[in-house]
């Protein structure tokens, strides 16, 4: 059957602005190995190339997730079945998909239900509490999250706790239930520091040091923002640090600590830019513009505001791109 055909058409113009990604030596080698290979390795190369294609090109990364897909029904292999129906919803959710990644990862979790694995149930909930959260359906998240936290404290899995209490606090924060936030991100900083997991410790104490500046806590903030940002760069998490040194410059801005707050707005877009975040750049312009539009200085702060406009606009476009991606690959599979 075919459909949608001018459509299609405006599809494919449309995405001729945009710049093919080349492949790189990983991917290239991954694709010589498919043709010599038993359809049970495939089944995992496909999902390495479903990986390296998730963020960058919705067409290929759908392609090889179908391929692996097909193939693990084909042998009946269900928790692979399960693994790509969850990986095959990130990518949709990934390129704004949110009902069809959600979709995906309900399949994978009835799938992980029948087999009575309650990692995998538990795993699948978590996964599902994250694109619910990411849509700002926080009450869905928590009960998501919250049936999670719950199986895997049956299974005495203290990593998986970590990260289940530490998503819980965080949709408290969302929610204004500050007591609440602080509960479960002190629990989960608790098992973190016990076992070790460096980038959940930094999280918990990221996301207490917001909890406190919304309480008006600015010292507070800043003590743990700044623990925060020590972890996340001992770490070499570059992303994380310069999204803290900016939640930090907001803090010092709302103490109206203008010094320090143009420090580390200019090293918080520093690290973005080092570490190529365009999201983070565009947060840090627009911190900057806040602090010299509250110094009085209008001339720089619209300077910074138009660096943050056009990084705001350059982020609406890609995800444009995507969604156009994503419509031109169903168009293609309507043809077929």
């Amino acid at each position: 059957m075919k459909v949608l055909t001018v459509l299609g058409i405006c599809i494919c113009l449309a995405l001729q602005t945009v710049v093919a990604q080349d492949t790189t030596p990983y991917v290239d080698s991954l694709l010589k190995a498919l043709p010599t290979v038993h359809d049970t390795v495939k089944i995992k190369i496909y999902r390495e190339l479903t990986g390296e294609y998730g963020g960058t090109n919705l067409n290929k990364a759908v392609e090889y997730g179908e391929k692996a897909l097909t193939l693990t029904r084909k042998y009946n292999l269900k928790i692979m079945e399960a693994n790509m129906l969850d990986m095959l919803g990130s990518v949709y959710a990934h390129q704004g998909g949110y009902t069809q990644g959600l979709e995906y990862k309900l399949k994978a979790l009835e799938i992980y239900r029948k087999l009575g694995n309650k990692k995998g149930i538990a795993q699948l909930n978590n996964n599902v509490g994250v694109l619910h959260f990411r849509n700002q359906n926080y009450q869905q998240a928590l009960i998501s999250y919250e049936i999670a936290l719950k199986m895997v404290k049956e299974l005495g899995d203290e990593a998986s706790e970590s990260t289940y209490l530490l998503n819980i606090g965080e949709v408290y924060q969302k929610l204004n239930l500050w007591d609440k936030a602080i509960e479960y991100e002190l629990a989960s900083l608790k098992i973190s520091e016990k076992i070790g997991i460096g980038d959940n410790r930094a999280y918990a104490l990221g996301i207490l040091g917001q909890v406190y500046k919304a309480q008006g806590k600015y010292d507070q903030a800043i003590k743990y923002q700044e623990r925060a940002i020590d972890i996340f760069h001992r770490l070499q998490d570059f992303t994380a640090e310069a999204e803290y040194l900016i939640r930090i410059a907001e803090t010092y801005l709302a103490q109206r600590n203008f010094l320090n707050a143009l420090n580390f707005a200019q090293k918080g877009l520093k690290t973005a830019t080092e570490s190529q975040s365009i999201e983070w750049q565009k947060e840090a312009y627009h911190v900057l513009s806040d602090i010299f539009a509250v110094r009085g200085d209008s001339t720089t702060a619209y300077r910074y505001h138009k660096k943050y406009a056009i990084l705001k606009d350059s982020i609406l476009n890609e995800s444009m791109v995507k969604q156009l991606a994503k419509l031109q690959s169903l168009y293609k599979l309507s043809e077929q």
